[in-house]
Parts: structure tokens; C-alpha cells; sequence
């Protein structure tokens, strides 16, 4: 306050001016002038105006974070749950889902899926628009909070075994037509949404046993009894594990036939099957080539799936490697997948077996050991010009001679041998009268013997053992008898289920997914066929063209086997 306007406001209030107050007026301003108490007070106020505006923005700038901190919590979670492969549910509906529970608010959410047979790729976008409450004062009304991320669960290789019944009951009621269309459908599926070698397929078809190809077998360790067919026969301890290294001894199964009893020879109906179109197709990328398996496939036999089964794990277990290398060497197998089958631990392989049957496990048989290899009893006049004019000799120790079935005699040589005759009886006329008569006649040269005699394996690969028994043993019922049942039972239709929840355990065990199918089978055969597989969803009961709806649930589900980060 200045001092002339004091003392004008006391002239205006009617007060006289006098030289004291003058003084005193001087002291009261001067006094106001110099005193600075309550300076402070008016900082300490800009300052707090100040810190409350930056403590508003503050929190307008933590509501700002908190919300785009809890939206991209959300999102990631979200987004790893809708890409894996293990989520049943639609991807787009996880994300969704996710975010409605959040407690979220006032957000816009964009989500794209990409997937395919062996990969989800899920991404979204999400913003949301934060009001200022402080921020407002300097220009701001409003932040918006934007997160985006991407989740993507990817198996880079698949390999496969289908393990297909071709026993003679698939015959009926167009269930091999169904099958094959069924297989080739689930082929096409697989490889059309996969990088090419990324799907590897084999296809193993069974009966009463395995064909396993006359390439395939030759990368094992088999006993070479003979090589007219190439069906090998296990023990139970070879069910317990998922591996067949190419270096374990493997016992051939006899080449036989113990169901006809005609002249035919060779034998027609062998118990295990010649062609290689019927055999193993092994880790195959081919279309065409699986294709073209799958429809040479025929009806035949009895049923064996425990052994099947065993073929199909072997070659997804790793100790078949060496196998399939050489095989690619060989140009067998395509090139690039030398390092298959891969290991259970490889993150981006995913292992799939998948077996189906119209039946149940019946009885396995073959040549009795002590006829599987060595000579027969049983000779053969080589010098015939056709096997259908070939005279054949059968030695019997007990008589120490020779039977000759052509004409029931004995004889003390097989036909054929040097100087050898047999006994040929016929009526002949004397006069006016017949009479039966036998004489001997020379039926070998003085030169080299043509009598060969014949090991079992050939003897088996030329006759049923129906057929020995009734032509070559007539004459005695218990050599017939005992050549009749030249076979023997390897195993029951029991000890056939348990070897092949063995080996079905064995495959779980190792992390090799298991699907099973019962194709119109009965109770029984359904009911192993469950207990086989990985879970009860694994499992499937169809009935005619219902098997299509099988494979194509399979070839989908396999996606959402196995997580690969």
C-alpha cells in the first residue's frame, strides 16, 4: 500500500491529517512493506497445484497402463490357449471367451486363425480408449491402450502307420470296398494339407500274419529256411517293446498251405501271401504309391492283428532307422527321410498308429520245427519234362523201401535212381484167355541218378499238407495222420489279444499316439480293439460307410495331439 493513498483515505473518511498520524501511517507502511511472513504460504500453494495436476496425470497415466498391462495378460493367454493343438474348442470363440471374463471394458478385439493338419496360428489385435480424468486440463481427453500378438503351435513332421485287416471275413458285405475308399481318403487328407515329406505313411496289411515284401525283409535278420514267401513269426517277449533292431534274429515262417487238399503245385493258397502287392509299403510320401497299396489289397485268411500291430510300431520306433536309411540308399525309400523313424524325443515329430479290424485274434500256425528244414522222406524223378508228369518216391525206415504213390508198389529204389525198376502190372492175353501179370522194368539209366530228393521247404512249397498226407501216406493212417497235421499252433486267439495289448502298451508307453477302429466286429474284437488304444476317444465302433466318418475323424484330430512351442 502506498502512503499517498492512505492519507487520502483518511482525507475521505473525514479525518484530519495531522503530523503524528502522518508518522505513524509512514511506520504502518513501512512496517507492511518490510514484514514477509506468509511468503511461503503462496508457494507452498502454486507448488501444491502443481504436484496435485502431475498426480492427476499420474494416475490417469497408470489407469492408461493398468489397462493395457491386464489387456495384453489377456491376450497372451488367450492366444496360447486358442493355438494349441490340444483346444477341442473354436479358436477365435478361446480368444473371445478370454477377454469376456476378463473384466475388461470399452475394447475393440480382432482375431485371425490360421491352421492346417499340423499347425495353429492364432493373432489378434485389441485397443481400448482410457477418458482422462487430470489430463484433460492440459489438452488430453482421452489415451488409447493397443496391444497385438501372435501364438502359433506348429508339428513339423508326422509319421504314420496304418495297420489294415485283410482277413477273409472283410470280403463280406462290401467292407474291403468301404475300407479302401476309407484309407485312401485319410491319404489324401494327410498329405494335401502338409509340406511335402513332412507326412510319412506305411501302410501294413495283415491276415493271419505279416507279408513283409521281399525288399523290406531284407534289412532284417531272418533264417532262410526258404524265400518263397517273407512272414517272419515272434516270440511273446517281442511284444513287450515298441523296437525290431534289423540285427535280432527273426525266425521265417514256413511257406505252407494247410487249408486245400487238391493236386495243385505249386501250392495256390500259402498261408502267408507271396505278392509284394499284398506285403508292407514302408514310410511312404507317395500318394500314388498308397494309393495304388491300398487297392491291391485282398481278402484272405484268418486274423492276426497282434502281429500287425508289432509291424506297425516297428516302423515308428526309432531303432528302424538303419532300415530306412539303407532303403532311401536304395532308392526304396524317398530321399530325406534317412533320419526316420524319428526319436520320441524330437520336439516336431508326432507318432500315429492306427488299427482297425472286422474281427477278433484267432489261432496262428506254422510247420512244425522238426519239418521246417532238412530233407523230406520224399524224392522226385527230376527228368520228367513237366512237373505234371513227375513220379515222385516216398522212404519208409520201417520197410527200408521205396512207395511209389502213382502205383501203390514198394520198391528198393526211388525213381529216377541208376539202374532203378518199379513193378508194372497189367492184364495181358494168352490165347483166348487174360491173365494179371506184374514184371519189373528198368525205369533208371546206367548213367546218372535223376531221383532228387526233396527238403521239407520244397516239399511244402509244392503240396498242401492235406494233400501229402491223402497221395504220399494213404497206405498207412497213422503217417497220414501225423503228415496231415505237419503244423503246429504258435498261438490261441487268446495269447493273440494279450500279445497285442502288449505291444499296444508298449507303443502308448514309448508316446506314440494309438487309434484303434472296430469295423463291424464282434463284441469281443471290439472290445480289444479298445483296450488297445490310447483312450476311449481313440477308439472308434462303425458299421459300413461309417468307417469314411473314422478316418476323416482321425486325420482331424491328429492336430490337436501334440504341443510344439
Amino acid at each position: 500500500m502506498k502512503f499517498t493513498d492512505l492519507m487520502a483515505g483518511q482525507k475521505r473518511a473525514g479525518l484530519a491529517v495531522t503530523p503524528g498520524l502522518l508518522c505513524a501511517a509512514r511506520n504502518r507502511v513501512a512496517k507492511f512493506h518490510s514484514d514477509e511472513r506468509g511468503a511461503m504460504v503462496v508457494f507452498a500453494l502454486i507448488c501444491l497445484i502443481g504436484m496435485l495436476a502431475g498426480a492427476g496425470m499420474a494416475v490417469d497415466f497408470m489407469r492408461f497402463e493398468n489397462t493395457r498391462t491386464r489387456m495384453q495378460a489377456t491376450l497372451d493367454r488367450s492366444l496360447l490357449a486358442a493355438a494349441s493343438l490340444n483346444q477341442t474348442l473354436d479358436a477365435e470363440d478361446v480368444v473371445v471367451d478370454y477377454f469376456a471374463k476378463s473384466g475388461l471394458t470399452n475394447y475393440e478385439l480382432t482375431v485371425n486363425v490360421d491352421e492346417g493338419l499340423n499347425y495353429r496360428t492364432v493373432t489378434a489385435t485389441v485397443s481400448s480408449t482410457v477418458d482422462s480424468i487430470f489430463l484433460n486440463m492440459v489438452g488430453i481427453d482421452s489415451m488409447t491402450a493397443l496391444s497385438d500378438a501372435t501364438a502359433e503351435e506348429r508339428i513339423q513332421n508326422v509319421e504314420i502307420s496304418i495297420v489294415l485287416d485283410i482277413s477273409g471275413s472283410m470280403a463280406w458285405y462290401s467292407r474291403l470296398y468301404n475300407m479302401k475308399s476309407a484309407a485312401k481318403d485319410f491319404v489324401e487328407t494327410l498329405l494335401s494339407a502338409s509340406d511335402p515329406g513332412q507326412v510319412s505313411i506305411s501302410i501294413v496289411p495283415y491276415n493271419a500274419n505279416v507279408n513283409v515284401g521281399s525288399r523290406l525283409i531284407e534289412e532284417y535278420n531272418v533264417s532262410s529256411e526258404h524265400s518263397s514267401s517273407n512272414c517272419v513269426r515272434f516270440d511273446d517277449e517281442d511284444f513287450a517293446s515298441a523296437a525290431l533292431t534289423p540285427d535280432q534274429s527273426l525266425e521265417r515262417l514256413a511257406h505252407f498251405d494247410l487249408s486245400t487238399n487238391n493236386s495243385t503245385s505249386p501250392i495256390g493258397d500259402p498261408w502267408c501271401q507271396t505278392s509284394d502287392s499284398l506285403g508292407i509299403l514302408a514310410l511312404s510320401i507317395s500318394e500314388t504309391d498308397l494309393d495304388d497299396r491300398i487297392d491291391d489289397l485282398v481278402a484272405d485268411g484268418n486274423t492276426a492283428a497282434d502281429i500287425g500291430m508289432k509291424w506297425g510300431v516297428a516302423l515308428l520306433d526309432p531303432s528302424s532307422q538303419p532300415v530306412v536309411a539303407s532303403m532311401v540308399t536304395s532308392g526304396d525309400i524317398a530321399a530325406g527321410l534317412s533320419d526316420r523313424p524319428a526319436a520320441y524325443t524330437e520336439a516336431d515329430t508326432m507318432k500315429v498308429i492306427i488299427l482297425m479290424t472286422d474281427g477278433e485274434n484267432t489261432s496262428q500256425y506254422d510247420i512244425k520245427q522238426s519239418r521246417k528244414s532238412g530233407a523230406s522222406n520224399i524224392w522226385v524223378d527230376s527228368s520228367a519234362s513237366a512237373s505234371s508228369t513227375q513220379k515222385y518216391s516216398v522212404y519208409d525206415a520201417g520197410y527200408d523201401q521205396y512207395y511209389y504213390p502213382h502205383n501203390s508198389t514198394w520198391n528198393d529204389e526211388p525213381i529216377g535212381a541208376s539202374a532203378s525198376t518199379e513193378t508194372v502190372c497189367g492184364w495181358e492175353r494168352w490165347g483166348w484167355r487174360w491173365y494179371w501179370s506184374c514184371t519189373e522194368v528198368s525205369i533208371g539209366s546206367s548213367g546218372t541218378s535223376t531221383a532228387v530228393q526233396l527238403s521239407y521247404p520244397e516239399l511244402w512249397a509244392l503240396f498242401s499238407t492235406r494233400y501229402v498226407a491223402s497221395y504220399f501216406y494213404d497206405w498207412n493212417s497213422s503217417n497220414y495222420y501225423d503228415y496231415y497235421y505237419s503244423y503246429e499252433t504258435i498261438v490261441d486267439g487268446d495269447s493273440s489279444d494279450d500279445r497285442l495289448l502288449d505291444v499296444c502298451s508298449a507303443a502308448r508307453s514309448a508316446g506314440i499316439t494309438v487309434f484303434t477302429i472296430g469295423f463291424e466286429a464282434p463284441s469281443h474284437g471290439e472290445d480289444v480293439m479298445e483296450a488297445c488304444a490310447s483312450s476311449s476317444a481313440h477308439y472308434y465302433d462303425v458299421d459300413g460307410l461309417e468307417i469314411g466318418d473314422a478316418f476323416s475323424a482321425i486325420a482331424a484330430t491328429i492336430q490337436k495331439l501334440k504341443l510344439v512351442q
